[in-house]
């Protein structure tokens, strides 16, 4: 399905297919949530920084993302320099304090 709006390409996506990995980013771990099968120039949806001692709520927030239940309202939209990206709101509050009960809302 796709619909022209204010210039910009709108697609809405029958099922999401995003890729959440963990990388060690210093002292830090940092979950980004990249598209896959989807193609876009700019495929990084959405990225986290944990300390090395949150890695248990990491990998929870990662399950959550793997499973279709973090992100909602999918579209393909265009940026001002022709630059396609996926654009979708997350399901919960993900951050600081209120990432543990958001998790524990959606089942995580």
């Amino acid at each position: 399905m796709k619909k022209f709006k204010a210039g910009r390409l709108i697609v809405t996506l029958e099922r999401e297919e995003f890729n959440a990995q963990m990388n060690p980013d210093g002292p830090n771990l940092l979950l980004e949530v990249t598209s896959t099968g989807i193609t876009v120039d700019r495929p990084r949806v959405a990225g986290w920084s944990f300390g090395v001692n949150q890695r248990p709520i990491a990998e929870r927030l990662k399950r959550c993302i793997e499973a279709g239940k973090a992100f909602k309202g999918y579209e393909i939209l265009t940026d001002v320099n022709g630059k396609t990206y996926i654009s979708s709101e997350q399901a919960g509050f993900f951050h600081k304090r209120h990432l543990n009960p958001e998790l524990k809302r959606l089942g995580f």
